[in-house]
């Protein structure tokens, strides 16, 4: 929407769009009633807070000057504003123009400038509100309305559970996506999942390696919530501020903790990209509209991006179930056991010799027993029936610069990782309740995933200590046979005692970084099932020197996926898919001199 300053209006100009990228914002927060703006730069910039000034005096119809100041304290010199609100809207609160004064205003306005540096901070009243009323600091107004070819239609749930928007554009089922790129119609899939304290969705499969993320806090999102660009590159420049280059990476900007309103995220023309303010911007426009939205149970998003390069446009229905808000690392480690059976329990890592570990039964203690309770692993024998928890705590040393004399400091810090064992009898056969999607289960040493309740398991991961690995067609634990579908990404990284591995004829799909690392595995046959295989899947395998894919349903091999193998590696595909392999796997990394043939 663009914004109408009459009378009642409560709106004052963000700070941070207004700059138009000279500076950065910092952060938005609320503090003793206020929000709380704050941006900073060079003091070269000096002009924009002055300009900024002008703006709220000359051009905000509610607001009235109360009074100027300018102080010189030490090195800093500050200088402040403060506005009262004249509108038609109930607005109290009020705080101090100048630090150690009692002269008050609704909305106050301080610039501080030290050692080349500014900072100008902004505070109105929860009465308020901060919003980007289109106003730039080169004295331009620009439209700041909600984009998107559907983004004011309304939302059908039809019979069959599907969506659709009520002019008729767009439609999707339940964790899926329906996407527009550049006028042409694609089906994606749509993921919810709960890491750590944030809500994201993932929207892949579209095009090639083409995604996109919404990522906002916890529980925090309501229908009929809409956010806008400057809204997003707010938060994706609170991100860059205090995260380094951690808007970079998908992986990264997942694991920050975000405040409201989330961020963004695209994987675009080959790199991932979030909104920033400026010339840097690879967006054209953004919208984010959560069209339904009911808690622990299902969402609908509907979101439009326009780019400045091709593609130039993404408008896309995206439906989630969200009903299971466990987090990724909760999954990863729920491990299901019958009576009698052993699991082996890794803690958390570290680089450092001095690194040391122990582990502590948190509840069940009578269900289980540890091998021992330190060393970096440790067995874990089911004794009863039940649900155990188990926590290992590892504590190692860091150094850092002190702050104020430059001197190397160290001290030390501490992970921890929780282990769930969900524990059945072995006289019942394990039949209390399938584990649901998302649970590990073990088989021997061998770690799985369950995909698919009751039918499918993922190949997570495999100790590091034996030289042939096969990945099974079938598996069956706890009295129920799993086909085996795929591998799980980084499922043997850096295993540097493989030579040898054989996947079996169900696996379909084989994960990022799968095999990556790899240094003694030679020899490699996929089986007749396979149909993907991920970027960098077998990367920097330097002694990999035969390959056999039985396969002849492969249709996708991601980036790098060969990169680093044997120079003079073969291939050997089957003879009536010799021609389309020898060109879907062109390109992906491998030497010259390597070999496809039949």
């Amino acid at each position: 929407m663009d914004y109408q300053l009459d009378k009642s209006c409560v709106y004052v100009q963000d700070p941070g769009p207004y700059s138009e990228g000279i500076l950065d914002c910092e952060n938005i927060k609320v503090e003793q009633n206020t929000y709380f703006a704050e941006v900073s730069g060079d003091e070269k910039y000096l002009a924009v807070y002055d300009a900024y000034f002008r703006l709220l005096r000359d051009t905000n119809p509610n607001l009235s000057l109360v009074k100027t100041n300018e102080s010189i304290h030490d090195t800093i010199s500050i200088y402040s504003a403060g506005f009262d609100y004249t509108g038609t809207s109930k607005v109290t609160t009020k705080r101090a123009i100048q630090y150690g004064k009692e002269e008050q205003a609704n909305v106050t306005l301080y610039c501080s400038r030290q050692e080349g540096r500014i900072k100008i901070y902004v505070n109105i009243p929860l009465e308020m509100r901060f919003a980007d009323l289109g106003y730039r600091y080169n004295g331009s107004r620009i439209s700041t309305a909600y984009v998107g070819g559907s983004v004011k239609a309304g939302l059908y749930k039809c019979s069959d559970g599907t969506f659709q928007t009520t002019d008729g554009r767009l439609s999707t089922s339940l964790n899926a996506a329906q996407v527009i790129r550049d006028g042409k119609t694609y089906t994606a899939s749509a993921a919810y999942e709960r890491e750590g304290t944030n809500d994201i969705l993932r929207v892949k499969g579209f095009y090639r390696n083409e995604m996109f993320l919404f990522c906002t806090p916890a529980d925090f999102l309501a229908q009929g919530d809409i956010f806008r660009m400057y809204e997003l590159e707010s938060q994706s420049e609170y991100l860059m501020h205090n995260g380094g280059d951690r808007g970079s990476q998908e992986d990264s900007l997942t694991a920050f903790r975000y405040s409201e309103p989330g961020v963004f995220g695209a994987c675009h023309d080959g790199s991932y990209i979030v909104p920033v303010r400026g010339p840097l911007n690879r967006f054209e426009a953004l919208t984010v509209r959560v069209m339904y939205y009911v808690p622990g149970k299902e969402a609908v998003y509907y979101i439009y991006a326009k780019y400045v390069a091709a593609p130039h446009e993404i408008e896309a229905l995206c439906a989630i179930d969200i009903s299971d808000t466990t987090t990724a690392e909760e999954k990863a480690n729920t491990i299901t056991l019958q009576t009698g059976q052993t699991a082996r329990l890794e803690a958390p890592p570290s680089d450092s010799w001095q690194a040391f570990s122990k582990w502590e039964v948190r509840s069940g203690s009578d269900l289980v027993k540890l091998s021992s309770n330190s060393g970096t692993a440790v067995t874990v024998t089911a004794l009863k029936a039940g649900t155990a928890q188990i926590q290992a705590e590892t504590s190692y040393p860091y150094t850092y610069e002190d702050p104020l004399t430059h001197a190397e400091r160290r001290n030390w810090t501490t992970d921890y990782k929780t282990y769930t064992l969900r524990i059945t009898s072995a006289e019942s056969g394990g039949s209390s309740a399938a584990p649901k999607k998302g649970t590990t289960l073990k088989k021997g040493s061998i770690s799985y995933k369950v995909t698919k309740a009751k039918s499918a398991v993922e190949f997570a991961k495999a100790p590091g200590t034996a030289a042939s690995v096969s990945v099974p067609d079938t598996v069956k634990i706890n009295g129920i046979t799993y086909k085996v579908t795929s591998i799980a990404a980084n499922a043997l990284k850096g295993n540097r005692k493989v030579t040898k591995v054989t996947i079996g004829k169900n696996v379909t799909s084989i994960g990022k970084n799968a095999f990556n690392g790899c240094k003694e595995l030679s020899k490699v046959t996929l089986g007749t099932g396979v149909k993907k295989i991920a970027a960098s899947a077998f990367q920097m395998c330097p002694k990999l020197k035969n390959i056999t894919v039985k396969s002849t349903k492969l249709t996708s091999v991601g980036k790098n996926a060969f990169k680093g193998i044997h120079t003079a590696a073969k291939i050997k595909v089957p003879a009536k898919k010799l021609k389309a392999y020898k060109k879907l796997l062109k390109g992906k990394g491998q030497g010259k001199k390597v070999k496809i043939v039949k």
